[in-house]
């Protein structure tokens, strides 16, 4: 039913699947590693608006700073401005690095 020929073409799969490993939260970050903001998965809109006022939307260029002695919070730089950021809320931040 199927040909030889279908089967041997490259699976793109293989492609997504390493543009997914890239694509970390913010929480996964390392410190002073700057990425950029894909998404806010958060289903929370409060959270969500709150980022956004913070300048965290799509398309955004952030570094992660550095992390408080006990993780919590991060310090992030998000243009010209660094934010504080609880671990929790970071983790709700889709990057890709």
């Amino acid at each position: 039913m199927f040909s030889q020929s279908d089967n041997t073409h490259s699976p793109p799969k293989a492609q997504s699947a390493a543009q997914q490993d890239a694509q970390l939260t913010l929480a996964q970050l390392n410190d002073n590693q700057p990425a950029l903001v894909t998404n806010i998965t958060q289903a929370n809109p409060e959270l969500r608006r709150r980022l956004y006022a913070l300048g965290l939307v799509p398309g955004a260029q952030i570094t992660r700073l550095r992390t408080a002695p006990l993780g919590d919070p991060l310090q992030v730089r998000v243009g010209g401005s660094a934010l504080s950021i609880r671990a929790c809320d970071a983790t709700a931040v889709l990057v890709h690095v």
